[in-house]
């Protein structure tokens, strides 16, 4: 474990979030957006939020 790289926290949230959101923009269902950020992460974002967070994305 020495030899692994040290993981910036404020980093790997911000590529979740971006994560997050091309799973949206693919059409992904944000019940199984749930599943997979509990499969990645041990948690889940509510509907509420998945889509707050996709409040962000530019407009087509």
């Amino acid at each position: 474990m020495e030899n692994w790289p040290k993981i910036d926290p404020q980093r790997s949230e911000r590529v979740l979030l971006l994560a997050l959101m091309e799973m949206v923009a693919n059409g992904i269902s944000t019940r199984k957006i749930e599943e997979i950020t509990y499969e990645l992460c041990g948690t889940e974002f509510s509907k509420p939020t998945i889509s707050e967070l996709c409040k962000n994305l530019d407009p087509l």
